[in-house]
C-alpha cells in the first residue's frame, strides 16, 4: 500500500502512531491526516477551569474513552474557524459582555449583554427545531427521551440567561452550559441520523474522518464501528503489542492543544479523580453545573423516607400532623364550638378592591371548604415572596404605593436569593417591614432594652444580607436606590402608581409564589419513582402552558392564560394538567376521588366545567394546607375582564 492511499485503509490499520506514557503505551489511527491526541490515562482532579469548562477531562473539548452508552459524545463538533456560523458556541464569555444591573443596591449582579444573548438563542433555535422534528418521527424511545431532556435543559438555560439577574460567575457558567447542551444535542441528532446508520450499514466505509471530537478505544469491535461511521478515533495499545502492529509512520502527539487548563478565578471543587470513567465523569459534570442553576425552594422538604405515613381510611394524606387529645374532664359549662374548617383570609375577601387583578371565583369557593381540622406538626406559614394580599390589605393607597416601590427596589435581589442554596420562608411581619422600607435601626444606647421594632428591622437586614452568598456580589443597605423602573416607567420613592402598574406587580408576586408552592407540594408528595421527565413536563405546563419559561421569570404578556384565564375553556387545559400532576401525589386516591375519573369529554358546558374546576382547586388547596398549614396563593390575571 502507498502511504496515504485511503483505498486500502481499515479500522485496524496504523497510518500514524506515537508513543505515550513513557513508553508504556502507544496510540495509532487509520486516518493519515488525523492529529494524534494524548489520552488522559489518570484524571488528576477534574474541576472547572478558567474558561468555565473542564479542561482535558471535558468531552466537549478533548476525546474521551468510547462508551457505547454515551456514543453520541464522540460526535460533538470540533472547534471550527471563526467564520463558522456557529462559532459563538465555542466562545468564552468575558466581563466585557456582563451588563451590571445599575438600579440595584447589590453590586455584582447583572446579565449577559442582550444582543449576545439573542445571537446565542438564534443559533440554539436551529437545533431545537430540528430536535422537535426528530422527537416526532424517531422510533428509538431511549434516544428520543434523551433528546427531549437535552432540549428542555437547553431551553431552561436560555431562559435563565435572558431573564434572570445573576452574578458574573453564574453568567459565565450559564453561557458555557448552554453551549455544552447545544453541542451535545446536536451530536445526538447527528449520531442518530448520520453516524449510527453508517455503523449499521453494509455500504462502503467513509475514508475521511468527520470534523468531530472523536474518541479513544481499546476495543477492536468499537474501532470497526467508529471507522465505518467516519468518526475519528485513536486506538490505545500496550507496549507489548509493538511487534504485532504494522505502523506506517510516526507522528507527534498533541498533549493539550488549545484546551485551557488554568485554574478558575472562583473557588471550584474537584468532582472526579482516578481512572477515567466516561459515565461517572459525564454525570459529575452535569451534576456540578446543574447545582449552579437550581431554583432552590425555601420550603422544608417533606419528601424523605418515612416522612409520609399511611393515613387512616377517612383522612387526607399529608405530612405528619398534630392529633387532638380527648379530654374527658368535667366542665362547669360547655365551651362554644370552634369553627375548624375553611380558610378565613383569602383573595375572595378583597374582591371589591380596585387594585386587585381578576381571578376565578372557584378559588373563593374552595378556600372556604379546606379542612383545617388536622394541621401538620410543622407549619410553614411564611412565603417565598411577599404575600400578595399584603398589597390590598393596607389601609391607604400611599402605603400601597410604598409597598410597590420597595418591592421594585428589592425585586432582583429577592429573586436572586432563590438561585442560591438554603433560602428560607419569610413571615408576613418581616415582609411588611421590608415593604415599608423601615429597617434602618436607630443608634442604640447602653442600657436600652431591645424593642420589638428594632428586632424586626434587624430581621429584614439579615434577610437582605443573607440573600447573597455569591463571590463578587455585595449589598449596601445604607445606600439604597432613590428611584426604580417598572416596565417603561420610572418611579421615585413617594410617586403614585397607576392601577395597572399595581396589578402588574400583584400578578408577578402571585405568580412567583404560586409556582414555588406548586413545586414544593409536588416535591413533598410525589414519590421519587414518579418524579419523571413526563411528570415534570406536566408541572411545567401548569406554569407556562405550551410555551417555555423559567420559574423565576414571569411573562407579563401571558396575563390572560392559565388558571385565571377569562374563559373556562382556556382554563380547562391547565386544570386537567394540575389534576394529572396531583394524581401522582401520595394520598391522591382519597384527596382526588372526585376528579380522578373526569375526562375532557365530560366538559359539555360551563356548569360542568365549574364543578370540575372547584374540585380541582379544592384538592390543590387542601394539599397546600396539609403540607404547610396555611392557605395557598391564588393565580390571577391582568386586564379589566369580568370575573367568572
Amino acid at each position: 500500500m502507498v502511504l496515504g492511499d485511503k483505498r486500502f485503509l481499515s479500522a485496524y490499520h496504523a497510518s500514524n502512531a506515537a508513543v505515550i506514557d513513557a513508553g508504556r503505551f502507544f496510540i495509532t489511527t487509520p486516518f493519515p491526516e488525523l492529529t494524534l491526541y494524548c489520552p488522559v490515562l489518570i484524571v488528576d482532579g477534574m474541576r472547572m477551569r478558567k474558561d468555565f469548562r473542564f479542561g482535558l477531562d471535558d468531552y466537549v473539548q478533548w476525546p474521551q474513552k468510547w462508551d457505547r452508552s454515551l456514543c453520541h459524545l464522540a460526535c460533538i463538533l470540533r472547534v471550527p474557524t471563526d467564520d463558522h456560523p456557529w462559532s459563538l458556541m465555542w466562545w468564552t464569555p468575558t466581563c466585557d459582555y456582563f451588563v451590571l444591573e445599575r438600579s440595584c443596591f447589590a453590586t455584582g449582579l447583572g446579565r449577559l449583554q442582550h444582543s449576545r444573548s439573542m445571537e446565542i438563542r438564534k443559533i440554539a433555535r436551529e437545533v431545537l427545531e430540528r430536535s422537535e422534528v426528530f422527537c416526532g418521527t424517531h422510533k428509538n424511545d431511549t434516544e428520543v427521551a434523551l433528546a427531549v431532556r437535552l432540549g428542555r435543559q437547553l431551553t431552561d438555560r436560555l431562559n435563565r440567561l435572558e431573564f434572570i439577574t445573576v452574578s458574573y460567575r453564574q453568567m459565565c457558567t450559564l453561557v458555557t452550559s448552554v453551549q455544552r447542551i447545544f453541542l451535545e444535542l446536536h451530536a445526538l441528532l447527528e449520531y442518530c441520523e448520520v453516524y449510527k446508520p453508517r455503523m449499521e450499514s453494509s455500504a462502503s466505509t467513509v475514508k475521511t474522518p468527520a470534523a468531530v471530537v472523536g474518541a479513544f478505544t481499546w476495543d477492536l469491535d468499537d474501532a470497526a464501528l467508529l471507522f465505518r461511521a467516519g468518526i475519528p478515533f485513536w486506538f490505545i495499545h500496550s507496549h507489548t503489542d509493538i511487534g504485532r502492529v504494522a505502523v506506517s509512520a510516526l507522528a507527534p502527539v498533541s498533549e493539550e492543544g488549545c484546551v485551557c487548563s488554568e485554574d478558575n478565578q472562583f473557588p471550584t471543587d474537584i468532582i472526579f479523580r482516578g481512572v477515567p470513567n466516561p459515565r461517572v465523569q459525564y454525570t459529575a459534570i452535569h451534576a456540578s453545573i446543574d447545582e449552579i442553576f437550581r431554583t432552590f425552594s425555601p420550603f422544608h422538604s417533606q419528601n424523605t423516607p418515612g416522612s409520609i405515613r399511611s393515613p387512616p381510611p377517612t383522612a387526607d394524606l399529608g405530612p405528619e400532623r398534630t392529633r387532638s387529645v380527648t379530654d374527658n374532664r368535667s366542665r362547669p359549662y360547655n365551651r362554644p364550638s370552634k369553627k375548624v374548617s375553611g380558610i378565613h383570609r383569602h383573595i375572595g375577601q378583597f374582591s371589591s378592591h380596585p387594585f386587585l387583578p381578576s381571578f376565578s371565583q372557584s378559588w373563593s369557593w374552595a378556600y372556604g371548604r379546606v379542612s383545617t381540622t388536622n394541621p401538620p406538626n410543622e407549619k410553614q406559614t411564611g412565603f417565598a415572596f411577599p404575600d400578595p394580599l399584603l398589597f390590598v390589605a393596607v389601609q391607604s393607597t400611599s402605603k400601597l404605593y410604598t409597598y410597590c416601590f420597595n418591592w421594585l427596589r428589592f425585586r432582583d435581589l429577592l429573586i436572586f436569593r432563590l438561585t442560591k442554596p438554603s433560602p428560607s420562608l419569610v413571615n408576613n411581619v418581616v415582609w411588611r417591614q421590608l415593604l415599608s422600607g423601615d429597617f434602618i435601626p436607630k443608634e442604640w444606647e447602653e442600657g436600652e432594652a431591645v424593642s420589638l421594632a428594632s428586632t424586626r428591622k434587624a430581621e429584614v437586614r439579615s434577610l437582605l444580607a443573607n440573600c447573597l452568598t455569591e463571590s463578587g456580589v455585595e449589598v449596601d443597605l445604607d445606600h439604597l436606590p432613590q428611584s426604580v423602573r417598572w416596565r417603561d416607567s420610572q418611579f421615585s420613592e413617594h410617586d403614585p402608581f397607576s392601577s395597572s402598574d399595581v396589578q402588574d406587580i400583584f400578578f408577578e408576586i402571585s405568580t412567583l409564589n404560586f409556582r414555588c408552592e406548586v413545586m414544593a407540594v409536588d416535591n413533598a408528595l410525589t414519590p421519587s419513582h414518579l418524579q419523571t421527565d413526563k411528570h415534570r413536563s406536566l408541572v411545567d405546563f401548569c406554569f407556562f402552558g405550551g410555551s417555555d419559561g423559567d420559574v423565576l421569570s414571569v411573562d407579563m404578556f401571558s396575563y390572560g392564560q392559565g388558571f385565571a384565564a377569562e374563559s373556562w375553556t382556556d382554563r380547562l387545559p391547565h386544570l386537567f394538567t394540575l389534576r394529572d400532576v396531583m394524581l401522582a401525589w401520595s394520598g391522591s386516591t382519597q384527596r382526588c376521588r372526585a376528579i380522578s375519573t373526569v375526562s375532557r369529554s365530560d366538559m359539555i358546558n360551563a356548569k360542568a366545567s365549574e364543578a370540575f374546576e372547584r374540585n380541582v382547586v379544592l384538592c390543590y388547596l387542601q394539599a397546600v394546607y396539609d403540607c404547610f398549614g396555611r392557605a395557598g396563593v391564588a393565580p390571577v390575571r391582568l386586564g379589566n375582564a369580568v370575573r367568572v
